[in-house]
């Protein structure tokens, strides 16, 4: 089965992850060293982060990179 990327999935994801994970946006961009915008704009659905990104971002919050993109995330 071929899955396809939701956009709003992972924004939702994205923010819910780093809640969970008690950071702020100012914290992940820190440790990522790229803007708060840039990480804004990820969460706010403006844009993806690139593959890269999402790969780092993953291993920052310790979860499988799918589980950041894909509907099902609990």
């Amino acid at each position: 089965m071929t899955r396809k990327i939701d956009v709003t999935a992972t924004e939702m994801n994205l923010r819910t992850v780093r809640m969970r994970k008690g950071y702020r946006v100012i914290d992940v961009a820190d440790m990522m060293q790229v803007s708060a915008g840039s990480v804004s704009h990820w969460e706010n659905g403006d844009f993806l982060p690139c593959t890269v990104r999402l790969v780092q971002l993953a291993d920052l919050y310790g979860v499988p990179v799918d589980h950041l993109i894909i509907r099902s995330m609990k």
